[in-house]
């Protein structure tokens, strides 16, 4: 009898041990597949999280285009309003005989795949008529390089440097007090063949200006100023501050003997603090190619200059030709 109980003592013994390393492994296969799980768990809200940025980004894409598309249809719109208000008003003739001194804004409608872009009924016969230009030489796959330089940050040498290395003319549009604190950079934009355009002296919207002896003061006083320095007459282009314009101050400009230089390619270029992505600048400005382009861009612009150089080339490469405003037809 003693023997049996201790048989049966050492029976339930073994059976306890077994139980205990089934136990025992059981937990650690359950420890394993925790952890495992956790891992997959992790790696898919990773996943997922990087999806939730993805589509974010995605929306605010299409937000701005969205936006970007609702501005240029107001632009239109506008526009389209007020030329045919200009031209199809009577009473847009002042009374004393002098000429409608509405105020317009130079906007654009631009094409696609090397469309012209649209500037809006009867604008270009409005522009004809007063020796002003948007585009230029349409039959001819040529570019207008030009510049507005309201102030300088240090760039100009290096869109210069970059120009010089590329043989490229372009237009710099420059204002008296830019004159009067660069000579030497307005200089070498004389030395090295480039045309120094009038952008006024103290930058007015034109329209403001009710005589043509205030017009006069603004072009008379960036001219002298180039004059003092080069020693030659500033050569008769004038592009209007912020692209203000009106009927009166387009018959005043051509009467002092200039052309009024708008443009039929510029983009968001001159808030140094929101710079456009050098790769997004490229693409906007590839696409919206087009013969006769007159394009502005803006010297204060980090992008512009970080992209200029390749930016030549590859216009070069697609077959148009760099000219002047001395060439505009």
């Amino acid at each position: 009898m003693k023997y049996k109980s201790i048989g049966i003592l050492m029976t339930i013994a073994t059976m306890s041990s077994l139980i205990g390393c089934s136990v025992q492994k059981v937990s650690v296969e359950y420890e394993d597949n925790a952890i495992e799980s956790k891992e997959v768990f992790n790696n898919n809200l990773e996943y997922a999280e990087k999806e939730l940025v993805e589509l974010e980004e995605k929306k605010n894409i299409e937000k701005a285009k969205q936006e970007e598309l609702e501005r240029l249809k107001a632009i239109t719109k506008n526009v389209e309003t007020e030329i045919k208000d200009s031209l199809n008003d009577n009473t847009s003739e002042v009374s004393s005989g002098g000429l409608d001194n509405k105020k317009y804004g130079w906007g654009l409608k631009r094409g696609v795949n090397g469309a012209l872009p649209d500037a809006g009924p009867g604008r270009s016969e409005l522009l004809s008529k007063y020796h002003g230009y948007y585009l230029g030489n349409i039959n001819e796959k040529v570019i207008y390089l030009t510049f507005d330089n309201g102030y300088e940050n240090g760039n100009t040498h290096m869109i210069l440097d970059i120009l010089k290395k590329n043989n490229v003319k372009a237009a710099f549009f420059v204002t008296t007090p830019y004159i009067d604190e660069n000579p030497d950079i307005i200089k070498r934009m004389f030395d090295e063949g480039h045309v120094v355009g009038n952008h006024s002296t103290t930058h007015p919207s034109m329209p403001s200006l009710n005589s043509i002896d205030a017009f006069r003061k603004e072009l008379d006083g960036c001219s002298n100023a180039y004059k003092n320095i080069t020693n030659t007459d500033m050569e008769s282009f004038f592009r209007p501050p912020m692209g203000e314009f009106s009927v009166q101050s387009l018959s005043y400009t051509k009467e002092l003997g200039y052309k009024s230089i708008f443009w039929s390619f510029a983009y968001k270029d001159w808030d140094v603090k929101n710079q456009p992505n050098p790769s997004e600048a490229k693409e906007t400005i590839y696409k919206n190619i087009h013969n006769g382009e007159i394009m502005l861009l803006h010297s204060v612009s980090k992008t512009n200059t970080e992209i200029l150089d390749e930016v030549i080339k590859t216009i070069t490469s697609r077959g148009y030709e760099f000219k002047t405003l001395r060439d505009l037809p």
